[in-house]
């Protein structure tokens, strides 16, 4: 009998969790795509980083860690000095060096290009240049070679490289970086889903009853919402109150975030999935239509936080139906922590895409009887 008391207690305190098990983003030491360069001197990788950067910065933005090689350190480890220049601000301030202090640093790059002289990363783009002698002797660095750079100097990769190169490495020459920079945006463009949320766990207090069991298309705006968000997103749910029913047709999410309206659901959203861009449409939105979709999706820009309508009539964005980026995720906790749980705010004060609305009647909320009354006689019911 003591045994199996035992027993059952070893069982129970394997499988008791001393954390919250929260959904963790797919990240390296640095960020989600992140490639170390090596093979050849610091200035080349700096001069490679920057001929690259010029085909892939109209997609998507590179986040660049190098070293310094002068002896200078910063004394004043308590002191954070910020030089403000006309379009960038140099920071200088002292900073623990780990991977959680690096994603950080790197959060709004969408594909991190790191020196490899110095640091690691998950993958490796080996340059066949000045540092042959060098890089044999490093070679545990090659835990995933994807590319080799082939030079006028040496076209065939060093013998050494043969044990690290796979089924997946591809040998690119120098002369064609434009190939190689569509290769680094189409991989991360395919390692970043696209999932639609519907926003419908408000309390509707001013309507007097549910909004989103409103039916304005055939059906409850929910549902008719996801019918059209289900072609053109890869997964599509509803955001809803915990005690809410679910009488919809499509997978909720519960709000973690109690009371703190279209932000608690844009990050409960984001805490269910964090590798994934969320587009979120609140469900009072009854003229959001087909069209209005498709241009969001057209002209989304991936390299901002956020691609969202604006108004004409308003100095605005709306964030109540806009593509957030996974990189959102950490500025929308930002906001909140420090005391803000707006998302207009954070679009107002952060780098994102405004699309200015063709019809500024797609962006008209519903939110009282008059309103629905307005919208019914509008949409000819």
């Amino acid at each position: 009998m003591v045994n199996q008391i035992l027993n059952v207690n070893h069982t129970l305190m394997k499988k008791h969790n001393k954390h919250a098990l929260l959904n963790r983003p797919n990240m390296g030491n640095w960020g989600r795509s992140e490639y170390a360069i090596l093979g050849t001197s610091c200035d080349k990788i700096t001069a490679f980083v920057r001929a690259i950067n010029n085909y892939i910065e109209p997609h998507l933005r590179v986040g660049y860690m190098d070293a310094s090689h002068s002896s200078d350190s910063y004394e004043n480890d308590r002191m954070i000095s910020n030089t403000l220049h006309d379009n960038h601000v140099e920071m200088r301030r002292y900073e623990p060096d780990n991977t959680y202090n690096n994603r950080i640093l790197l959060n709004d790059s969408d594909i991190q290009l790191i020196n490899g002289n110095h640091f690691l990363a998950e993958q490796q783009i080996v340059i066949l240049g000045s540092k042959e002698e060098s890089l044999s002797k490093k070679t545990d660095r090659l835990s995933n070679l994807r590319y080799i750079i082939s030079t006028s100097e040496q076209e065939e990769p060093w013998s050494f490289l043969h044990p690290f190169i796979k089924a997946n490495t591809e040998i690119i020459s120098t002369d064609n970086l434009d190939m190689l920079a569509k290769k680094l945006i189409a991989k991360f463009n395919n390692k970043i889903a696209l999932n639609a949320i519907i926003l419908a766990g408000g309390k509707s207090q001013r309507m007097g009853f549910d909004k989103s069991t409103i039916n304005y298309h055939g059906d409850t705006q929910v549902n008719h919402l996801s019918t059209l968000l289900k072609d053109v997103c890869d997964n599509v749910y509803v955001s809803l109150r915990p005690d809410q029913d679910n009488e919809f047709d499509i997978p909720r999410i519960d709000d973690r975030f109690s009371g703190m309206g279209p932000l608690g659901g844009i990050l409960s959203a984001f805490q269910s999935n964090t590798n994934s861009a969320w587009l979120t449409i609140a469900t009072d939105l009854p003229f959001v239509d087909e069209d209005s979709i498709n241009r969001l999706l057209k002209e989304r820009d991936r390299s901002k936080i956020a691609t969202c309508y604006i108004r004409s009539d308003s100095e605005f964005p709306d964030p109540l139906f806009t593509i957030w980026e996974p990189k959102a995720y950490q500025h929308l906790l930002s906001f909140l922590s420090m005391g803000y749980a707006c998302p207009r705010k954070v679009l107002i004060n952060s780098d994102v895409k405004v699309l200015q609305i063709k019809n500024d009647i797609i962006l008209t909320n519903v939110n009282t009887e008059g309103d629905l009354k307005i919208a019914k006689r509008q949409l000819n019911l």
